[in-house]
């Protein structure tokens, strides 16, 4: 009944996976499974929308994330912008692109106190990211 208060017995030399080593794992995931998705369809419909949703959200892009590239694509096909799935994932590597770059930018008003909060699991790098976070505002003065 109390089982999970029993140490892990996996071997102690083996390291977990790196932050990298998990981000590769999404990304394969995600461009494999665009690349089969997508593989020799013509036409952008209700089936091939639901799949990719499925996909991006096992992708692990979020379901906010997943929703606005969704609503995008939608809009764009029924423009007849979107002809096929070459369009399609074109425009999916620009829109995800656009979404991790351009819209996610830290906007700072260097008059005023701010707060940044950092989330994560144990060992994840938390406070050397803070660290680097605090010399880098420190450089820009």
């Amino acid at each position: 009944m109390f089982n999970f208060f029993k140490k892990d017995k996996s071997d102690p030399k083996e390291k977990p996976a790196s932050l990298k080593q998990r981000l590769v794992k999404s990304r394969q995931k995600l461009g494999s499974g665009l690349s089969s998705l997508l593989l020799g369809k013509k036409e952008i419909n209700d089936d091939l929308l639901d799949e990719l949703e499925t996909l991006l959200i096992t992708a692990d892009i979020g379901i906010n994330t997943t929703d606005k590239v969704l609503e995008s694509v939608r809009k764009n096909a029924s423009r007849k912008i979107l002809k096929n799935s070459d369009s399609l994932y074109q425009f999916l590597k620009d829109e995800l692109r656009k979404l991790l770059i351009d819209d996610n930018q830290l906007n700072i008003n260097v008059n005023s106190t701010f707060v940044i909060l950092v989330v994560g699991v144990n060992g994840a790098g938390k406070t050397t990211t803070i660290g680097k976070l605090a010399k880098s505002f420190q450089n820009q003065g």
